[in-house]
């Protein structure tokens, strides 16, 4: 019985660890500490796992951090290289919704694919980004979308096989975005 209940304890304390972990986690995010990121990182934080919610603190670092807490997840978790395997096929196309232009910039330099697959192009993301914040009136969020779509069709984005998206930008008066889809074959 003293086994049984010791172990249910140790159990216990492990699963609180890591709601605690990545709450911690989220909250050096949100205060923007790389210093305290680097420390939940070194004390063996799994910041590509998910919390019982189903949230990975990698996307919160994503979607709300600054390039150098990124850079601090790449330099700290140097051997995972699931982000721009296999797991990357989400995560370029979050960033580039969501995240500044530094941030797509880090992971592409890390490997990630500007191709990726049809239902989440990052390229596709990047337009709609700019596309949606012209629309309620946010030029600043816009134009960094305009700049990240340039810096994907730089990497490789392919453009030129989807004629559509060039023909939404057209009927949505977006020059800009018109004439760097011409410069790039679209």
């Amino acid at each position: 019985m003293v086994w049984i209940g010791l172990g249910l304890g140790v159990l216990s304390f492990a699963a609180a660890r890591l709601i605690a972990f990545g709450t911690l986690f989220r909250l050096a995010v949100d205060l923007r500490s790389v210093r305290l990121m680097r420390l939940l990182l070194r004390l063996r934080l799994d910041p590509f796992r998910p919390d019982p919610n189903g949230y990975a603190p990698w996307l919160h670092v994503l979607l709300c951090g600054s390039p150098a807490m990124v850079e601090a997840v790449f330099c700290e978790n140097a051997c995972r290289p699931l982000v721009l395997g296999g797991g990357s096929t989400l995560l370029l196309p979050a960033a580039a919704f969501g995240s500044e232009e530094a941030v797509v910039r880090l992971l592409l330099d890390h490997g990630a694919d500007p191709t990726g697959p049809r239902t989440a192009l990052p390229i596709f993301r990047a337009i709609g980004r700019r596309l949606g914040c012209r629309l309620f009136g946010d030029a600043e969020a816009a134009d960094e979308g305009l700049r990240i779509a340039r810096l994907l069709l730089e990497r490789g984005a392919d453009i030129a096989s989807y004629p559509e998206v060039a023909a939404l930008a057209a009927r949505a008066g977006d020059d800009e975005l018109v004439a760097l889809f011409r410069e790039f074959g679209g």
